[in-house]
């Protein structure tokens, strides 16, 4: 009994720390933006037609990155993978669009569907014809995602 309630203290206590942390909103990097280190709010679904339409103009790939504000690993991984520069700069040298996608979000049900995230977070390399290239999921450590980007 003692271990239970030790165990739901340190869930409680872990969710209050990574909701107090600060989330950043979707966040889209195309290659001009990232160089000049500015970061867009990505509000839309249209967002992600957007980053479509880059990548056929750059003949990019693009990172899709599924989460939702509820899922604890999801904001670790925001956290500790996605907002340090080692991963923007890995990004950044694979010249990578980015796009993170709310799967809570009604507008987003159609990608969510498209690329078929059944759990999360979820992140997907695809091309600029939107075959995925390469797709994972779960928590990675900042090491092991850059190990997962090459």
């Amino acid at each position: 009994m003692k271990n239970i309630i030790n165990i739901s203290l340190a869930s409680i206590c872990l969710l209050l720390i990574f909701l107090t942390n600060k989330k950043n909103e979707n966040v889209l990097i195309t290659k001009e933006n990232y160089n000049k280190e500015k970061l867009y709010t990505a509000e839309q679904i249209n967002d992600y037609k957007e980053i479509i339409s880059a990548a056929n103009n750059s003949n990019q790939k693009i990172l899709l990155v599924f989460f939702s504000k509820w899922c604890i690993p999801c904001q670790k991984m925001e956290h500790e993978v996605f907002s340090t520069s080692k991963i923007k700069n890995k990004i950044k040298q694979k010249e990578l669009l980015y796009l993170t996608i709310d799967i809570d979000l009604d507008k987003n049900k159609e990608i969510v569907s498209k690329y078929n995230v059944k759990a999360i977070p979820f992140y997907v390399i695809i091309d600029k014809k939107e075959n995925i290239v390469k797709k994972d999921e779960g928590f990675k450590s900042s090491r092991e995602f850059n190990n997962w980007l090459d």
